[in-house]
């Protein structure tokens, strides 16, 4: 995973998060852990995110539905 100026989460350059690999393997592993076991309803049209203060947030209002998918038993 490279750093970049377009995305600061994890800073860039000298001081870049030594622990950025870790913390995108995780993620790859929670996100492949919720494709296989749960059913996630799209929404229509992507929220707009809000502003607060200055800086922009996520939609705290917007939902999502989520279903455990039933194992089959064979």
């Amino acid at each position: 995973m490279s750093t970049s100026e377009k995305f600061m989460g994890f800073s860039h350059g000298l001081h870049a998060c030594p622990g950025r690999f870790f913390a995108t393997n995780q993620m790859k592993i929670t996100l492949g852990h919720m494709a296989l076991l749960y059913d996630i309803e799209p929404i229509p049209k992507r929220p707009v995110n809000p502003w607060f203060f200055g800086h922009i947030g996520p939609p705290l209002t917007e939902t999502l539905r989520v279903r455990r998918r039933k194992m089959n038993q064979t």
